[in-house]
């Protein structure tokens, strides 16, 4: 923003390019008189343009935050649809499975993330999924259910 220094700089009253208004007569002319006017004039409108610099960034801000969200949102969707139209269920997993390490990697292989995909994505051999497979399969085991078997009950 330029600055009205020891005279106004306009031509008379109407738009004002230094303070971005519309100068009516009677504030052109006060403008135009007193020095402590343009002071007060540029000091107002500095902090009008400041705040405004600010809230325009922070509201940049929080609709690129909203979505971001939202593209969250829409691939969490997703993931979750191929799940269901999988019939990836809790009890497919438990049934057949040993433990957390089985049931990620059944998981990350229905979402297309294979020991294969790894090995070509990382350029290495060996990913070292079994291993991991087993270390969490034993840190979290599932607990089989065992078919209750209820007291006889005694026949008089």
């Amino acid at each position: 923003m330029t600055k009205c220094n020891d005279e106004c700089q306009c031509d008379g009253p109407g738009f004002c390019s230094v303070y971005n208004i519309n100068m009516t007569t009677p504030l052109y002319e006060r403008c135009k008189s007193s020095q402590m006017w343009r002071d007060n004039l540029r000091n107002f409108f500095q902090v009008v343009v400041e705040q405004d610099e600010e809230s325009i960034a922070a509201r940049k801000q929080r609709a690129l935050d909203v979505a971001a969200q939202e593209q969250n949102a829409k691939q969490l969707d997703e993931v979750v649809k191929k799940v269901e139209e999988a019939g990836v269920t809790v009890d497919n997993y438990t049934e057949k499975q040993e433990g957390l390490g089985d049931l990620l990697g059944n998981v990350f292989s229905r979402l297309g993330i294979t020991e294969e995909a790894v090995e070509k994505w990382a350029g290495i051999g060996g990913c070292g999924c079994d291993k991991r497979k087993k270390f969490l399969n034993k840190i979290l085991p599932f607990r089989k259910s065992e078919p209750s078997i209820a007291p006889k009950k005694k026949t008089q």
